[in-house]
């Protein structure tokens, strides 16, 4: 309680100490990393969820719309398109090619047309 009058100008005795945040560094070895469940999945034509239209560059697009647990590792598609996820959407314009690679992740590369 005095520490804490001391830092913050304020205390109050009668009350509990209460942690509210507490910090802790480790140190230890891992195991070597294993790809995701999801990128054995094979590669696909991801099922398409739904079409939006989307603007891109002012021009209106009927752009497919697909769930990224859908896609397995080596799935590669053009824009354009929109990928959808739990915590994330991923919009691939015209001109642009998405493909997953063995970790499952989204890469995305400009292609010239």
């Amino acid at each position: 309680h005095q520490t804490h009058q001391r830092r913050h100008g304020h205390s109050n005795p009668s009350a509990a100490i209460e942690y509210v945040n507490l910090r802790v560094a480790a140190l230890g070895a891992v195991k070597k990393f294993a790809s995701p469940a999801e990128s054995t999945k094979p590669a696909n034509e991801a099922t398409v969820k739904a079409r939006r239209n989307a603007i891109f560059d002012g021009v209106s697009h009927i752009t497919p719309v697909v769930l990224r647990d859908n896609m397995g590792a080596g799935y590669k598609s053009s824009g354009p398109l929109i990928i959808e996820e739990q915590s994330a959407t991923t919009v691939v314009p015209p001109e642009w090619q998405v493909r997953l690679d063995e970790q499952g992740n989204v890469l995305l590369r400009r292609i010239r047309t």
